[in-house]
C-alpha cells in the first residue's frame, strides 16, 4: 500500500461505507427515478474517488489508471488539434467526461472488491430498478398493450434502442446467473423452492417481453452473439447435466431456430412491417447502389457511416474533437434538415470514437475492452470469480461489442452506467485476489 496522508487514511473506512451506501442507492434509482438516482451516482463517484486515494494500491490500479490517464491525454490532444486545424469547429472548452465516463467501473470495483456478497446485491438492485422503469418513467400497462398494434415501446427511456439494450443485458444476466438460484431451490423446503423458481422464471419472461416490445434488431443480433458464446463455452466445458448445460442447450435451440428462419424463402414475411420496409434499403447497399438508399432507420445509419469514413480519413490520428460526430451529421447533404436536427451522433460507438478522437481514441477503446476481457479471464483462473460469473462476463462482452456497432451507447448515461456496474462487479472479483488474498 502506498503512503497516503495519515489523516486521510484514518477516514478511509468511513468513506468506504458512505460510497457503498451511495452505490447501492444510486444503482436502484438511476433509471427508475433518475432525478434522484443521477445526483446520488455523482455523489458516489466523488466519495469513491476519495476512498480510492485514501486506500491507494498500485498493483491493481496500474493498468486501468494508465488507461484513464491516456483517455485524458487523448481528449486533450484531440481538442488542441481541433483548435489549431479547424478552430471554427472546435469546442470552446475541453470536456473530459466524454471518455472519462468509460472508467467509472474503477470506482465500482474498488468499493466492492473487499466484500463479494455486495457485488451480487448491487446487481440485484440494478435489475430491480431497471424492471421498475416502465412503471415509474414510462406509461406502464399502456406500453405493453402497444404490442397488440405492433408499436415499439421505449418504456420511459430516451428511445426503444436504449430500453432494448438495458433489458437485453438484464436477460443475459438472468439466464446465466439464475442457475445458482435454481440449485439452491432444490436444497430448500418445497414451498420456498417453488417460490424461488416461480420468481426466477417470471423475471426472465418479463425481461424477455421488454426486449421483444422494444423491437430493436441490433439487440436481437447482440443476444444471438451472446447465446452463441454461452453455447460454445458450456458445451465445450461441461460433461454432466447441470442447469448451465440446460441453458447451453436452450441457446443452441435459439441458434437453430434463427438459422431455420433465415433459410426460409419467405423469411421476410415473418418480420415486423417496419423491418420489411427497410429490406430494399439494405439490398441497395449490398448491391452498391448507394443512391437508392432511403432515409429510413437503416438508411440513415448507412449514409452517416459512409460519410464518417471520409471524415476519419481527413483526421486519422487525432480526429475532429469532441463535436466531430455532430459535424458529420450537420454536413451530410443526403439527409433532410429535420433528420440532421434530430440526430447528433452516428449510431455507432466505434465510428463516434474514431471521428471524435481518431486512431488514438480507437486504440484506447480497444485496450479498455481488452483489459476487461483479460481481467475477467484472470479472475476465473485465480478461482475468485465463480464459473457462472465468468460465463456472464464473456456473454456480456460479446453482446456489448455487437450492440455498440449499431448505437452510440458508450456516449450515453444508459451505456456508461451499465458498463460501470457490470464491468465493475466482474473486475471486483479479480481485484479481491490482488488486494485481499485471504478472501475465500
Amino acid at each position: 500500500m502506498t503512503a497516503t496522508p495519515r489523516r486521510l487514511s484514518t477516514f478511509a473506512p468511513a468513506f468506504k461505507r458512505i460510497s457503498l451506501a451511495l452505490l447501492l442507492l444510486s444503482t436502484l434509482l438511476i433509471f427508475a427515478y433518475p432525478s434522484v438516482g443521477k445526483p446520488l451516482w455523482q455523489l458516489f463517484q466523488l466519495s469513491a474517488s476519495v476512498y480510492l486515494f485514501a486506500n491507494l494500491q498500485k498493483k491493481p490500479l496500474f493498468a486501468p489508471g494508465l488507461l484513464f490517464l491516456a483517455a485524458l491525454v487523448v481528449q486533450g490532444i484531440s481538442w488542441y488539434a481541433s483548435i489549431i486545424q479547424h478552430p471554427e469547429y472546435a469546442e470552446t472548452s475541453l470536456k473530459v467526461q466524454r471518455l472519462g465516463n468509460w472508467f467509472s467501473f474503477i470506482l465500482v470495483a474498488w468499493v466492492l472488491k473487499d466484500t463479494p456478497k455486495w457485488i451480487w446485491f448491487t446487481w440485484i438492485l440494478g435489475l430491480i430498478g431497471l424492471l421498475l422503469v416502465p412503471w415509474t418513467q414510462g406509461n406502464g400497462w399502456a406500453e405493453f398493450q402497444n404490442s397488440a398494434i405492433f408499436a415499439r415501446s421505449s418504456f420511459g427511456f430516451t428511445n426503444a434502442e436504449h430500453a432494448g439494450m438495458l433489458y437485453g443485458a438484464g436477460l443475459i444476466g438472468l439466464l446465466v446467473l439464475s442457475g445458482r438460484w435454481f440449485r439452491r431451490s432444490f436444497t430448500s423446503k418445497k414451498p420456498l423452492a417453488l417460490a424461488r423458481i416461480t420468481v426466477c422464471i417470471a423475471l426472465i419472461v418479463y425481461c424477455a417481453t421488454l426486449v421483444l416490445l422494444a423491437e430493436t434488431r441490433a439487440i436481437f443480433v447482440g443476444l444471438l452473439a451472446a447465446f452463441i458464446v454461452i453455447g460454445i463455452l458450456l458445451v465445450s466445458q461441461l460433461r454432466r447435466f447441470s442447469w448451465q448445460k440446460l441453458l447451453a442447450s436452450a441457446a443452441a435451440v435459439c441458434i437453430v431456430l434463427v438459422a431455420l428462419i433465415a433459410s426460409t424463402s419467405n423469411y421476410s414475411q415473418l418480420l415486423p412491417k417496419r423491418w420489411q420496409q427497410e429490406i430494399p434499403t439494405i439490398t441497395a447497399a449490398l448491391n452498391g447502389n448507394y443512391a437508392a438508399i432511403a432515409n429510413d432507420s437503416a438508411g440513415i445509419r448507412l449514409k452517416s457511416w459512409l460519410a464518417a469514413s471520409e471524415w476519419i480519413q481527413q483526421r486519422p490520428l487525432t480526429g475532429w474533437g469532441g463535436s466531430g460526430r455532430g459535424l458529420v451529421m450537420q454536413h451530410l447533404d443526403s439527409l433532410p434538415l429535420e433528420i440532421k436536427k434530430q440526430f447528433r451522433h452516428l449510431h455507432n460507438s466505434y465510428l463516434d470514437t474514431l471521428v471524435n478522437y481518431g486512431s488514438l481514441g480507437g486504440v484506447l477503446l480497444l485496450l479498455l475492452h481488452g483489459y476487461f476481457a483479460v481481467a475477467s479471464w484472470k479472475a476465473w483462473r485465480l478461482g475468485k470469480a465463480p464459473g457462472d460469473v465468468s460465463l456472464f462476463s464473456c456473454a456480456f462482452l460479446a453482446y456489448w461489442l455487437v450492440v455498440n456497432f449499431f448505437e452510440s451507447y458508450l456516449f450515453y448515461t444508459s451505456g456508461t452506467t451499465l458498463l460501470a456496474l457490470t464491468a465493475g462487479g466482474i473486475i471486483a472479483f479479480y481485484w479481491q485476489q490482488i488486494t485481499n488474498p485471504q478472501i475465500a
